[in-house]
């Protein structure tokens, strides 16, 4: 099941916008809400933004950019954020029913600048269960803000437990923020949004994508094991390299919204630490 995260405002004295598979947001003196909308370009009196999102099976893109200049305090955000989940199940006739470790890898690629007092920042999860996931409400196994990536980029990985021959659900999730925010450890985002006064700006470029790149099971004991076959619920075609070519939304599937920007409340928990 593919899910976009979307964003709601909801507190009048905070500017902030979203964009997942749908948009949100309490801009200035307008309130806008668009069911189905993937990309946000706005302009206001003291500030530009634009936002775009797109999740395929196995790579996710999203970017968000903001220019500003506030005379008094206030916060201006831009928020790009989507995820996919799916079922994934990894036989090998001599090992069914056994317990193994399935080493995931990531590759985030993408560009985070900043200018004045803007701020930009990029958070990658990573979340498997043995039941059905959804990413609106589930908590990452692997939470991480980066507020650089390395100019070949940034390897994101983890280690799914799971049963040779039986289910695992697991995806991944990309949130694109800029604008007023800045670092919040406590804050199940990693980020929140401050008031200020000034210019700046601030882009996260990840379109270039948090694309799956390794997927390498291994046995009760340790030993690796390549002899595998994949097959998943979506029927994505995946390998040991991750997928081969990401496999667009189906159209048929339904989009879960979820209240993007509520999850700054405090839902999440990550389970390792900040990069």
């Amino acid at each position: 099941m593919l899910v976009g995260l979307s964003g709601r405002a909801h507190a009048d004295t905070i500017s902030l916008s979203s964009v997942g598979n749908s948009i949100g947001g309490n801009l200035g003196s307008g309130n806008f809400e668009t069911e189905g909308a993937t990309a946000l370009d706005l302009t206001g009196s003291d500030f530009t933004v634009s936002a775009a999102t797109l999740p395929e099976y196995g790579a996710l893109h999203a970017r968000a950019s903001i220019s500003f200049n506030l005379s008094s305090p206030g916060e201006r955000d831009v928020f790009g954020a989507t995820g996919w989940t799916d079922q994934l199940t990894i036989s090998n006739p001599g090992l069914n029913g056994t317990s193994g470790l399935l080493n995931v890898s990531f590759l985030l690629d993408g560009n985070l600048t900043t200018s004045g007092v803007g701020f930009a920042g990029v958070v990658a999860g990573i979340a498997w269960s043995n039941t059905p996931l959804d990413l609106n409400s589930a908590v990452p196994n692997v939470l991480n803000l980066y507020t650089s990536i390395p100019p070949t980029g940034q390897i994101v990985d983890a280690s799914v437990p799971f049963t040779f021959g039986t289910p695992v659900y697991f995806g991944s999730f990309l949130f694109a923020g800029a604008g007023t925010l800045t670092e919040c450890p406590s804050c199940e985002l990693l980020v929140q949004g401050v008031a200020m006064t000034g210019q700046g700006s601030g882009s996260a470029d990840f379109y270039n994508t948090l694309v799956l790149t390794g997927l390498h099971p291994s046995d009760a004991k340790g030993n690796p094991v390549s002899d595998v076959q994949f097959s998943s619920a979506s029927g994505t075609a995946y390998t040991l390299n991750g997928v081969p070519a990401p496999v667009p939304e189906p159209t048929s599937l339904a989009l879960l919204g979820g209240g993007l920007l509520t999850l700054l409340c405090g839902r999440w928990r990550p389970k390792s630490g900040r990069a």
